[in-house]
């Protein structure tokens, strides 16, 4: 059989077997690439391409089952969530987010491709944090259907807006797709992203102001101060809440390299600029990774502008030792804001007794639709 026919052969079986993942391919554009492109498949979120060696040596079952994979990188956007982070672990952290799924919905697997119960039910970015921490080489397997970086036709990268308006069409595909198959068909995942999708949107901002002024209700406003933002998007000026009376506020600031995402500065910006509008009694800014580093913690008093510390450390994220350092010293009374600035790559996330008994509000940096197990998050937002 030639290669062509059996592409053909391949995508028909996937639309008749697994109506969701076939919906979905046939609305992807599908060309052949060299192998500086790929050695197997490879997705940039746009299209798939295959390798014409890797498609004559698997079976029919195995090709299935990797146009399957591609699709599912595709709507978990995981092209468009790299941003920066090291090539060959994004697509191991990525793949070890989908095999399972796509093992569990019972394919014909490729052989020795990556899966680890350990890793299920997290997303690609808390396992790229987990596999940082990990030997090179400890796992015989490799990456299998590479994800690669969306581009212009000329190579160039893809603008903001360009990448927004790529993000869109993905979610309108997904979308599409579920809405023609009984729901009782996709996988547990694929509906959590349908549900999210389809859940009524708060911007982040109004979100993380009500957090720190404690409230709806501010107690004044005034025209003293203004919403920037505002006047910039808008060409309008707009008063500002007056809320004698704000307390203290933590931020935990994660210190993990994969912060240096455009939705960190984002909401760093924004923070600052809500601090200085409500002036809280003092802020205590504590960097932390895999520990608190007591040396970097920086204390502020009413009115002093916030200063960003810089991302220079890498490997995972624990907030435990966070929560252990505002016990042990006493930093928490009934009227003190809490705000973690992370990526949600963290690992150990309390329980039971071990859970705060005060508010916490998680500020997700990490463009992702992850949430804490308690407290509020905010999904930051970048503006492009």
């Amino acid at each position: 059989m030639d290669v062509e026919t059996k592409i053909a052969r391949a995508k028909t079986k996937l639309i008749l077997q697994n109506p969701f993942f076939g919906c979905n391919l046939i609305t992807t554009p599908i060309s052949e690439v060299g192998a500086d492109i790929t050695k197997t498949m490879a997705t940039d979120g746009k299209g798939i391409y295959w390798y014409r060696e890797f498609v004559e040596r698997v079976t029919e079952g195995q090709l299935v089952f990797t146009f399957a994979h591609e699709v599912m990188h595709i709507l978990f956007k995981h092209p468009l969530r790299k941003k920066g982070r090291e090539f060959k672990r994004w697509n191991k952290a990525c793949d070890y987010t989908i095999n399972q799924i796509l093992k569990d919905s019972e394919f014909e697997l490729v052989e020795n491709i990556l899966i680890d119960p350990k890793y299920g039910n997290l997303t690609a970015e808390v396992v790229y944090n987990r596999l940082a921490d990990e030997e090179d080489g400890e796992s015989s397997s490799e990456p299998f259907g590479d994800v690669i970086d969306p581009t212009n036709p000329d190579g160039t990268p893809l603008s903001d807006v360009d990448m927004a308006e790529l993000e869109g069409q993905i979610d309108e595909k997904l979308l599409n797709a579920s809405k023609q198959i009984m729901a009782g068909n996709l996988p547990k995942e694929i509906k959590d992203m349908v549900k999210k999708l389809l859940e009524p949107k708060v911007d982040w901002r109004d979100q993380l102001l009500r957090y720190v002024q404690g409230g709806d209700q501010p107690e004044d406003f005034t025209f003293s101060r203004f919403r920037k933002a505002t006047l910039e998007t808008c060409g309008t000026l707009m008063p500002t809440s007056n809320r004698v009376g704000v307390s203290d506020l933590i931020i935990l600031h994660d210190q993990s390299a994969s912060m240096q995402t455009e939705e960190h500065q984002v909401a760093f910006t924004e923070l600052n600029e809500i601090t200085s509008t409500l002036s809280p009694k003092s802020v205590t800014l504590i960097p932390f990774d895999t520990d608190v580093d007591e040396d970097k913690i920086v204390y502020y008093d009413r009115g002093e502008e916030i200063e960003e510390l810089e991302l220079v450390k890498n490997g995972g994220t624990s907030i435990m030792p966070c929560f252990r350092y505002i016990e042990e010293n006493g930093l928490v009374d009934e009227d003190t804001k809490v705000i973690v600035m992370t990526d949600m790559g963290i690992f150990d996330y309390p329980k039971g007794d071990m859970i705060p008994d005060y508010d916490v509000l998680w500020c997700n940096c990490s463009g992702t639709d992850e949430k804490a197990p308690f407290g509020d998050t905010v999904l930051v937002k970048s503006d492009r």
